[in-house]
């Protein structure tokens, strides 16, 4: 079985091979220090892991050493509040996601920062599917019967996720609202206590991470109906989106991204960019990072700017039309 840290071990084992070692420079002479990469989650998690080689690629083209610092707790929020108040000279980044930036702003009223403001979005590492996951013997084989079933019984069936003001629940108050139906969500205290109840036919569905269900999905014990995206997963090709299964318009994305405190250099900004977006167009790299169910997204640090303020204004809509509050 693969788990996280054999790949962890995989991906270092060739943390030098994508970007010539050297000793790269921003105008400025950045980085002349150590850089920190600050993990708003416990160790081991995929964006953990992500973090951990990125950092030794980019120690090894910068001659320069990169960390990774874990800064768990609060949904992302209380690493995600550390790097805001650090110097944004580019020594301090985070690697923030949906959670710290787009769903934690739209559920809680004071987070301790301004997700746009208070900081400098530098380089989008990559895009996660969740997916609709039922057992085999579930009686919709399809959204479209899934959905009929629900509008047969409205506020009687149940879905699982892995707790409140995740990216899964989300996914789930999402698809309430564009078909139109009522089902109680359950929030469960992580992906293996979800899964668990779900294989064991206490609950009869549920939204998680793509990667979380996917073993479970290959050796039959369930099915993914649909997945979150907007395009098919490359590890399912054959599962259809959400959207396309009758919901147009429907999307949840997962995404980790490296982000800065406000203010910080266009110049360094746009170095680091290019440094990371090196080791994202590499197809090894790509093909390992599909191992913890993520696709890399290159893009410039102004694209991946414009992707976080859709993602705020998204996640706001989303919890605003549920009346989701938790503080």
């Amino acid at each position: 079985m693969v788990t996280r840290r054999t790949v962890l071990a995989t991906l270092m084992g060739g943390a030098g091979a994508l970007i010539a070692p050297g000793m790269l420079r921003a105008q400025g002479n950045f980085p002349d220090k150590p850089v920190r990469i600050i993990v708003p989650n416990p160790p081991g998690g995929a964006s953990d892991v992500i973090s951990r080689v990125l950092a030794a690629k980019l120690s090894n083209a910068w001659g320069q050493t990169v960390i990774v610092e874990n800064r768990p707790g609060a949904g992302g929020s209380i690493g995600a509040q550390y790097v805001a108040g650090q110097k944004n000279d580019g020594t301090t980044l985070l690697m923030g996601g949906i959670a710290s930036h787009a769903i934690n702003p739209a559920l809680y009223k004071n987070i301790g920062y301004d997700p746009i403001k208070d900081f400098t979005p530098v380089a989008l590492i990559g895009t996660l599917s969740n997916a609709l996951l039922v057992r085999p013997d579930f009686p919709a084989s399809n959204v479209q019967e899934l959905i009929a079933l629900a509008k047969a019984k409205p506020g009687t069936h149940m879905y699982a996720s892995v707790g409140n003001g995740t990216s899964p629940h989300l996914s789930g108050a999402l698809f309430c609202q564009m078909a139109n139906i009522q089902m109680i969500h359950v929030p469960y205290k992580g992906s293996s206590a979800a899964l668990n109840d779900l294989l064991g036919g206490q609950i009869e569905m549920g939204f998680d991470n793509l990667s979380a269900g996917l073993p479970y999905v290959k050796d039959g014990k369930l099915k993914a109906l649909a997945v979150t995206t907007a395009e098919r997963s490359p590890l399912v090709p054959d599962v259809p989106t959400i959207a396309e299964s009758g919901l147009p318009g429907y999307e949840i994305t997962s995404w980790p991204g490296l982000l800065g405190p406000a203010g910080m250099d266009p110049t360094v900004t746009d170095f680091i960019n290019e440094s990371v977006n090196k080791v994202l167009r590499d197809p090894e790299f790509q093909a390992q990072l599909l191992t913890l169910g993520t696709t890399a997204r290159p893009m410039t640090a102004a694209e991946f700017k414009e992707f976080l303020k859709g993602q705020v204004a998204k996640y706001k809509q989303i919890a605003d039309r549920a009346g989701l509050k938790l503080g």
